[in-house]
């Protein structure tokens, strides 16, 4: 029991430690990248966006991977930014997506097929990107953004760390055996 109980934690540790470091909690979703030059003042047409938020508990931010492909080359952009970013982002010009967003940090800016991309996301920020083309082909941008979890990590290497220590501390039926064997008999002479 004791080897078990010792082996549980050490696993725990270390998955742990994995999901606080690792970018492994993976999501995809898609956009459709459309021309700017379509969308005119009057008329309901927005870049597509999609913005993912750290948590505001996580201390030190959220490293992140970013990959993308699309089946024509298209510019992607992605930036980070210091605040939340809720609403809509694809309505506002730039200096007021800048004022939003505050500490605006371009982290990828390429115009391909594909591309990867890690970064920290600043603890409570956000991540946007952004999808253009030019042309009247719109195409779908496939993204998947893997995370690390710091939060969740530190949980299960606490809980690893308990186990560990609590399976180095229990003792085994043959150490409790042989202490039962080994003390003196109860009892006395008067």
């Amino acid at each position: 029991m004791r080897i078990v109980v010792l082996i549980v934690g050490v696993i725990l540790l270390i998955l742990g430690a994995v999901i606080a470091f690792v970018p492994v909690i993976s999501d995809t979703s898609s956009v459709t990248a459309v021309d700017p030059s379509d969308c005119t003042s009057g008329s309901d047409c927005s870049i597509s966006y999609e913005v993912y938020s750290a948590s505001p508990s996580i201390t030190g931010g959220t490293v992140t991977k970013l990959s993308w492909s699309a089946p024509v080359p298209v510019t992607f952009t992605a930036v980070t930014c210091t605040n939340a970013v809720t609403g809509e982002p694809q309505n506002l010009t730039p200096s007021e997506l800048a004022r939003v967003c505050s500490g605006l940090v371009t982290v990828a800016n390429t115009n391909s097929t594909s591309g990867s991309y890690s970064f920290t996301i600043p603890s409570g920020g956000s991540l946007m990107f952004f999808a253009t083309t030019s042309g009247s082909a719109e195409p779908t941008v496939n993204i998947t953004l893997a995370a690390t979890e710091p939060l969740l990590g530190l949980v299960v290497m606490l809980l690893g760390l308990l186990l560990a220590i609590l399976g180095v501390v229990l003792r085994s039926k043959k150490q409790k055996l042989a202490a039962i064997a080994a003390a003196p008999p109860s009892g006395g002479a008067a």
